[in-house]
């Protein structure tokens, strides 16, 4: 589950990233200048009406644009004309009501057309329009397939669940640990970048994939007597591995997988008698061996570095940039996040 939340949270703050870059953090300063001036929405009447255009889109109905003067009244009983940007279903005309948005008590600060899209959304707070919240969306889905992915090829669906009754268990001996594993006829299968860790048992040697290096593997565990505990294949594949654990007579457990034709080995041979009782071991006082959660001990000045650049990129998108700073200050936060993501999934944990 750590490997999944930290996928899940590098995803996520990608794409936060990238959001802070093309959003805006705030409402535009004219809108917020109306807002704490106290802002209200009224219908005012048209003055005049300048460079009206008709549109007519692929989609949706036609619609008109044009320029309007409005007169507005404040507070005082004073009034004011004021310019706004307009777009009407029918074209405007002298004397028509539209909706506006102003400050009765400044009315230097002009008018917004109340009703069209954009202000509603400035208003409510979405400084991103609908299509970007809809990439965003997917990419969110997708980081979390992608980190689903990868935890479901490194250890398996099943990990995330107990052993059940359906488990099976026999005593083995760990014999060494290395880089690969072998076929019986002595031949390596393919070289792995974790810890495979040879269990020597009655029904014959087998080859327990650890999800960390070899140079974590403790060195006391060579030549342990241990239990071997793995659960039961649901489909018979080479590819498919099963989640397993070794449980040392010394009390250290290690999680990790089986590969489908070592499973296949121990349950078709007769070294299935003895089955491991954990009631009987409840007294013993078990140690989970996972060099992978000592990460803060291992991580490089460079990771270092990194993130707190990432932090700085992300604290200066809080604050209302300009279109070019914005963006140069989006990229080198999501490039610097991406190399921080790299560096930390290339590092090994500590050592022993």
């Amino acid at each position: 589950m750590r490997r999944l939340s930290w996928g899940v949270g590098v995803g996520v703050g990608l794409l936060a990233l990238a959001a802070m870059t093309v959003g805006d953090p705030l409402p535009s300063d004219r809108v917020e200048q109306i807002r704490t001036a106290g802002a209200e929405v009224k219908a005012v009447r048209v003055l005049d009406v300048e460079g009206s255009r008709e549109h007519s889109p692929s989609r949706g109905k036609d619609f008109y644009t044009a320029r309007v003067v409005v007169e507005l009244r404040g507070t005082r009983g004073d009034t004011a004309e004021a310019t706004v940007g307009a777009r009407s279903q029918d074209k405007l005309q002298r004397g028509d009501l539209i909706s506006v948005m102003f400050a009765p008590s400044d009315l230097q600060l002009g008018a917004l057309q109340w009703g069209s899209p954009e202000l509603l959304a400035e208003v409510d707070g979405q400084t991103l329009s609908w299509f970007p919240r809809l990439v965003l969306a997917f990419l969110l889905l997708a980081a979390v397939g992608a980190a689903l992915s990868t935890v479901r090829d490194q250890f398996g669906w099943r990990s995330f669940a107990r052993l059940g009754d359906d488990g099976r268990s026999l005593r083995g001996q760990c014999a060494e640990a290395g880089r690969d594993r072998r076929a019986p006829d002595g031949e390596v299968v393919r070289p792995v970048r974790r810890a495979v860790l040879k269990v020597r048992a009655e029904a014959g040697t087998v080859y327990f994939l650890a999800p960390f290096p070899v140079r974590n593997v403790p060195e006391s565990v060579s030549g342990e007597n241990l239990w071997l505990c793995w659960a039961k294949l649901r489909r018979q594949s080479s590819k498919v591995t099963t989640p397993a654990v070794l449980v040392f007579d010394s009390g250290l457990v290690v999680h990790g997988k089986l590969a489908a034709p070592d499973v296949a080995k121990l349950e078709t041979t007769s070294g299935m008698s003895a089955q491991w009782d954990a009631r009987a071991d409840q007294d013993r006082k078990l140690s989970l061996w996972d060099p992978q959660s000592l990460w803060p001990q291992s991580v490089s000045p460079f990771f270092l570095g990194l993130a707190t650049l990432v932090i700085a990129c992300a604290g200066l998108l809080a604050f209302d940039l300009d279109g070019g700073w914005r963006w140069a200050v989006g990229v080198v936060g999501v490039l610097a996040a991406l190399a921080a993501a790299g560096e930390f999934a290339g590092d090994d944990p500590p050592d022993p």
